[in-house]
């Protein structure tokens, strides 16, 4: 069986075609150039003109309805209505969430703990930063997505971070909300705030997260309470995991003692300090999770008859 992932951000767009078992061949593309579903088609043709894909799924960063998704942070719209192969079209963490089932997703520890209940989260900064979460019922598992990146951030009395309140209330933003903290802007931001050096995400990310700093200080405090907030949300007492780019190119922002003493916040809930927390080895996560939902969503369609399997 051979089939087709898109894992769209708002920087990148991967592009993957699966084997039964595994990720056979992959293509990197800015997003900018991808505009319509047609676009889409087109490339992954280009990329695999050998193929024979049975499926398409497709997980991007933006809210989906129906068949159609708009996204967040990059002028693309896609209506992949009139696709000619079966689509599956899902949020980037819809595709993150399923990729906590798949057999082909590596993690490593940052919080062991014990997994008590089917219920999970997954949250990651990126471009933006996106959430969600996982439940089973019965049979299956059901992805509830979110919206939970554009809560107001909750910034601390702190002397340091009421002064990083007073400069982001500089630039207009009065309010800002966990996504304009987290994501990679909000790690330039965060830099320009404490060095006065305005730097790409990019970076930062590799000049002051990989060794200890104080922007790798700060961001890792901020990145353990949004984690806690989450794990709260969703009673995930089956796990959280952490993915997006600069948390998975990072590694360090989630080992640092600034990220653990914030995933054990004062409330009146013990199970919160048994959570296990675990961070995606692989940027192609989101790859891996929407090809594992595809495949759940032909073989229940009965599309695929014998041929899966020869």
């Amino acid at each position: 069986m051979t089939i087709w992932v898109a894992d769209i951000g708002g920087t990148n767009c991967r592009l993957a075609s699966f084997s039964e078992t595994d990720c056979v061949r992959e293509e990197n593309y800015p997003t900018g150039s991808i505009r319509t579903a047609a676009d889409l088609l087109d490339v992954f043709a280009a990329s695999f003109p050998e193929d024979k894909a049975l499926g398409i799924a497709i997980a991007a960063a933006g809210k989906t309805e129906g068949k159609t998704v708009t996204l967040t942070n990059a002028a693309c719209t896609l209506d992949c209505s009139a696709l000619p192969l079966p689509c599956l079209l899902m949020n980037d963490f819809t595709a993150q969430a399923y990729a906590t089932l798949s057999p082909l997703t590596h993690v490593r520890s940052c919080r062991k703990g014990k997994s008590v209940a089917h219920r999970r989260a997954v949250l990651g900064p990126g471009t933006g930063l996106g959430c969600a979460s996982l439940m089973r019922t019965e049979s299956e598992w059901t992805v509830i997505s979110s919206e939970g990146g554009h809560m107001a951030f909750p910034f601390s009395r702190r002397e340091d971070e009421r002064a990083y309140q007073d400069y982001l209330a500089g630039l207009g933003l009065e309010s800002p909300s966990c996504e304009t903290v987290l994501s990679g802007q909000g790690l330039a931001r965060l830099h320009t705030f404490l060095t006065g050096d305005p730097l790409s995400p990019k970076d930062v990310g590799e000049r002051f997260l990989r060794a200890p700093s104080e922007t790798l200080a700060l961001y890792s405090r901020f990145l353990g309470r949004f984690s806690a907030m989450w794990m709260l949300a969703t009673v995930c007492t089956g796990g959280l995991w952490i993915g997006g780019g600069i948390a998975i190119q990072n590694p360090l922002c989630v080992q640092t003692d600034d990220f653990l003493c914030e995933l054990s916040p004062r409330v009146p809930h013990s199970w919160i300090h048994d959570v296990p927390v675990s961070l995606f080895q692989d940027t192609r996560v989101g790859l891996f999770g929407a090809a594992w939902a595809l495949r759940q969503a032909l073989d229940c369609s009965g599309r695929l008859g014998s041929s899966a399997h020869s």
